[in-house]
């Protein structure tokens, strides 16, 4: 749950220099114009499908930026279904005509495999090339990549200069990153003040992120008190500008009745507003709440349902609590031997929870022969999970 959000390539990137990134429908013609600006104002009031129709006419017209729009859209499956094939040959031929968005975009998709073998260097071509064009958003991505070592050697010394040089052109998700280095000590001594500084220029340059990190500050008392309801005040601020993460952390905090009165309906409410949206940590979280009948009755259907959801995408958790269920015998016959399995998945995915229900499933010789050595095998991976 709490963890930074990786950053979001932005639909039309933020210029450094004055470039071609932005909004430059007025040099291509006034038919252009008023399809691509007609296609902007359905897209802000999420009419997704009559915005992909206008964005289609700007982009015959030859505008980039409705060409770089179209390449979001097939992307993220708006107003269609998702198609990763069109969405690339969109931002190519944006990209070709000079929209340095596009260019930050292809590097987003070579990045992360979307659609094409995850090729980092070639990610990394795309984003210099859009940062050469002014695209903020890319210098950032270029800090991003030195931080994490992908497809160059980790320097946060690189990473931290990608990241202000984009920060100086106002891009909230680089000053996100900054704060995080200084909460972290990424190349720099951890520094509580200096990280809830910039994660406060990052909520006021519209970054969700920045905003849940602020709050995750005050949760954990990095820096000062724990402070449940200053915690409470940034997560819905993050989750006002759409940030799955503080939906669902609202949530946690309404079931476990910190910094505001327990309320289950009011937990099961947000939790859903994350899950409908797609966030795993919050789809296991609506598991959870149905098997123990926290703001609704228990169904354990329905938390078998939620967790195998959960599961389906990646959850660890959510794999743990299957293999429970099936131990245990709720909603269906007790399966130690399947439990085991689920157990052994969500270990994979590096749960330790679900590393010590293995060791005991051994040690109890359930659904498995007695092993002692096996058991104690699983106990150690637990105790180096520990120190990792």
């Amino acid at each position: 749950m709490k963890r930074m959000a990786y950053p979001l390539a932005l639909l039309i990137g933020i210029a450094l220099f004055g470039g071609s990134c932005g909004d430059n429908s007025n040099r291509y013609s006034a038919v252009g114009n008023s399809f691509y600006r007609a296609g902007k104002a359905l897209y802000n009031k999420k009419k997704y499908s009559q915005a992909l129709e206008y964005y289609l006419r700007a982009a015959e017209e030859g505008m980039p930026e409705a060409m770089n729009e179209l390449g979001w859209m097939y992307k993220h499956g708006l107003g269609t279904d998702v198609d990763y094939v069109k969405a690339m040959q969109w931002f190519q031929k944006a990209a070709a005509l000079g929209s340095s968005a596009a260019m930050s975009n292809l590097g987003w998709m070579y990045h992360k495999g979307e659609g094409i073998a995850i090729d980092d260097l070639t990610a990394m071509n795309w984003y210099k090339k859009a940062a050469d064009a002014g695209d903020a958003t890319a210098v950032s991505q270029i800090g991003w990549m030195y931080e994490n070592g992908n497809g160059v050697g980790v320097d946060y010394h690189k990473a931290m200069d990608y990241y202000k040089k984009a920060a100086e052109a106002g891009n909230g998700e680089a000053m996100n990153n900054i704060g995080w280095m200084y909460q972290t000590g990424q190349g720099v001594k951890i520094d509580y003040g200096a990280a809830r500084d910039w994660f406060e220029k990052a909520a006021e340059h519209h970054s969700s992120d920045g905003a849940l990190n602020i709050g995750l500050m005050y949760e954990d008392g990095n820096g000062g008190d724990v402070d449940y309801q200053m915690a409470m005040k940034w997560f819905q601020k993050s989750a006002a500008a759409g940030n799955l993460q503080g939906m669902n952390n609202i949530g946690w905090l309404y079931n476990k009745g910190e910094g505001v009165a327990m309320n289950g309906p009011m937990a099961l409410a947000w939790y859903k507003k994350a899950a409908d949206e797609g966030y795993d940590v919050a789809i296991n979280n609506m598991g959870w709440m149905y098997e123990k009948g926290e703001g609704v009755s228990v169904d354990y259907q329905k938390a078998m349902e939620w967790y195998k959801r959960a599961a389906a995408a990646g959850n660890g958790a959510a794999m743990n609590n299957i293999g429970w269920m099936c131990q245990h015998g709720e909603g269906a016959p007790k399966n130690y031997a399947e439990a085991l399995e689920w157990y052994k998945a969500s270990a994979g995915a590096g749960d330790t929870s679900a590393m010590k229900n293995v060791a005991f499933m051994y040690e109890e010789g359930l659904g498995v022969k007695k092993n002692a050595s096996i058991a104690a095998d699983w106990r150690k991976k637990v105790a180096e999970s520990a120190t990792k």
